[in-house]
């Protein structure tokens, strides 16, 4: 893997966390709508702000984003599945005919 595609990866991963944190903002937002004053929704949106400036964070074990499977784990996944073909004539199944 060449330093592009990492760096692109690298952007892909920033852009989808920091997405899914504005989401979280905006669900929580809804959900206490009048509860909030101005103040509090703001620091809602500075934690999405300090996700975008801040590129790269420890890694902690009560973060929202350990919940995710990271793409290494998806592969594992897919190539530990073993799918078997049908043998030629066999009736029903997955066989081309």
């Amino acid at each position: 893997m060449n330093i592009t595609e990492s760096l692109f990866r690298w952007f892909i991963a920033a852009t989808l966390t920091a997405s899914l944190a504005a989401i979280v903002v905006i669900f929580v937002q809804h959900l206490l709508r009048r509860r909030i004053g101005a103040r509090l929704r703001y620091a809602l949106w500075l934690i999405v702000l300090v996700r975008l400036v801040v590129p790269v964070f420890p890694h902690s074990p009560v973060s929202l984003f350990n919940a995710i499977p990271t793409v290494t784990e998806i592969k594992k996944a897919v190539s530990s599945l073993s799918f078997q073909q049908d043998k030629p004539g066999a009736k029903g199944g997955n066989s081309v005919k």
